[in-house]
C-alpha cells in the first residue's frame, strides 16, 4: 500500500499486519509490565490511535501503579519513510481520485529529503520526556507531545478544529438521556 492512497481500502492481510503492530504489540507487551508494575509506553502515532494507550493501559487501574504513557505525534521528519520505493499492492484504483493521488505523491517527492524534523535529535527529545531531564525538567509527564516544528504545525491545524466544538454543544449534548434516567 502506498503512504497515502485515497482511493483504495487495504486488503484484509495490510489492515491484519496494521493492527499486529499497532494494537496487538503494545497489548502484548501490557501484561509483562503489569507483573512488573512499572514501565513506560511511547507511542508514535496520530489522533487516530492517541486514545489507544489509554485503553490498553488505563490510568490508575491496580495493580500497575507507575505505568505512564505518551503519544508522540510526529512531524517530517528525515528519514526513508516518504521514498518513491514505498508502493504496495496491486489494486485497482478509481480513476476518480487519480489527480488526488498524483498530487499527493508529487507532495511526498518534494518534501522527501528536505524534512526539517532530525531524527536523532527525536530520539533524543523522547529520551528526556522519560526520564524528566532537559528540556522536559520539570513539566509533568504528558500524554500526548507534537514533535517537530511541523508536527506543532499539524496539531495545531487539529486543534483549530476543536474550536468549533462548542458550536456544536448544544446538539452533541442533546443525544444524552436526562440526568437520572
Amino acid at each position: 500500500m502506498k503512504l497515502i492512497e485515497i482511493d483504495r481500502v487495504p486488503s484484509p492481510a495490510e489492515t491484519l499486519g496494521q493492527f499486529n503492530t499497532n494494537v496487538f504489540g503494545p497489548m502484548n507487551i501490557n501484561p509483562h509490565m503489569r507483573e512488573r508494575k512499572t514501565g513506560t509506553i511511547i507511542w508514535v502515532g496520530s489522533a487516530a490511535v492517541d486514545t489507544l494507550p489509554s485503553v490498553i493501559m488505563p490510568p490508575r487501574r491496580p495493580p500497575l501503579v507507575d505505568c505512564p504513557r505518551v503519544c508522540i505525534e510526529p512531524g517530517y521528519f528525515r528519514t526513508d519513510f516518504l521514498n518513491p520505493y514505498r508502493t504496495g499492492s496491486d489494486v485497482t484504483h478509481i480513476k476518480t481520485y487519480r489527480e488526488v493521488n498524483k498530487a499527493s505523491e508529487e507532495m511526498f517527492s518534494a518534501v522527501n529529503g528536505n524534512q526539517p524534523g532530525d531524527p536523532e535529535l527525536t530520539v533524543n527529545a523522547v529520551i528526556d520526556i522519560v526520564k524528566g531531564e532537559g528540556l522536559a525538567k520539570g513539566k509533568a509527564f504528558p500524554t500526548v507531545v507534537s514533535l517537530g516544528g511541523s508536527g506543532y504545525d499539524i496539531v495545531g491545524g487539529a486543534c483549530t478544529g476543536l474550536v468549533g466544538l462548542e458550536t456544536w454543544k448544544d446538539l452533541t449534548s442533546s443525544v444524552d438521556f436526562p440526568q437520572g434516567a
